[in-house]
């Protein structure tokens, strides 16, 4: 995971441990990311995140936006891509090793680690914390379906009709789709590099 080596690489030889990271494609709101530095780095606070505002240039993304919104209010605690960091704890969670073991993206791996962990912890600040500028992975079709791939992955702690329950919640077909084929063919070592693939044959069929 060639993003997750060079975030890490930046980490390293950042000048302090408090580091903000975020998406190249969003406008940041200063102020309100602001309020995650001093938070960062106490009492085990590993990360601070924020909501992020998606983009709503078509039907589809609008009603995804308003799911996205509906569920922010309801006061979820989503880990998005935008994100303070508290480098010594990020360290002690994340060992180089799992870098290239990176399957859904480099926040889901530090996300899942920091709540299988006692040691820290991580804090959603219920404010918008950039508003993105373009369209976001989640609405690409091979990506829905790498999701799909991952949940399939983890499926003794995901139910199918949660997988169901977001495909149709959020407007994500493929979703269901991927889960769905990693059920079925858990054998199938190399998922991730052949969902683009399948994706790209059944658009064209």
């Amino acid at each position: 995971f060639h993003q997750g080596h060079v975030r890490r690489e930046g980490y390293l030889q950042a000048r302090h441990d408090k580091i903000f990271t975020s998406d190249v494609d969003v406008r940041i709101v200063p102020q309100n990311v602001i309020e995650g530095f001093d938070l960062v780095g106490r009492n085990g606070i590993a990360a601070v995140t924020f909501a992020k505002f998606p983009p709503m240039n078509s039907p589809v993304t609008i009603m995804r936006a308003l799911s996205y919104h509906a569920r922010r209010l309801l006061r979820r605690k989503p880990f998005t891509g935008i994100y303070w960091l508290y480098r010594p704890y990020y360290l002690d969670l994340v060992p180089d090793t799992l870098i290239r073991s990176i399957y859904n993206g480099e926040d889901t791996l530090l996300k899942g680690l920091i709540l299988t962990n006692e040691k820290y912890g991580y804090q959603y600040l219920n404010k918008v914390g950039c508003f993105a500028l373009s369209e976001q992975n989640e609405d690409l079709p091979w990506r829905q379906y790498v999701h799909g791939l991952w949940f399939a992955r983890n499926r003794h702690k995901l139910k199918s009709l949660r997988v169901m329950r977001t495909s149709i919640l959020q407007l994500y077909p493929h979703m269901f789709h991927g889960y769905v084929h990693g059920v079925l063919n858990p054998e199938e070592s190399d998922l991730d590099s052949k969902s683009r693939l399948t994706m790209k044959r059944e658009k064209g069929a």
